[in-house]
């Protein structure tokens, strides 16, 4: 799990973050050469302000993106 902290001091940071579907980890591990490729398979997403707001999420099977927002699921 990799977690994007986006509240500074009681302030939401509003920018859009951009990132590839395939994520090389070797270069914040000390001491390996080898990559270490992983996959996105999920994102949780919040809308709101850093007080209040809603949580859904965005999870990939089988090549297929699905959200996930309380009780609904839908492809997207």
């Amino acid at each position: 799990m990799l977690h994007l902290q986006r509240l500074v001091v009681e302030k939401k940071i509003q920018r859009q973050v951009e990132f590839d579907a395939v994520l090389d980890l070797s270069p914040y591990i000390e001491g390996r050469k080898a990559p270490l490729q992983c996959d996105l398979i999920s994102v949780i997403v919040h809308k709101g302000s850093h007080t209040e707001g809603h949580c859904f999420a965005l999870t990939k099977r089988e090549e297929v993106w699905n959200r996930h927002d309380d009780l609904n699921t839908s492809p997207i």
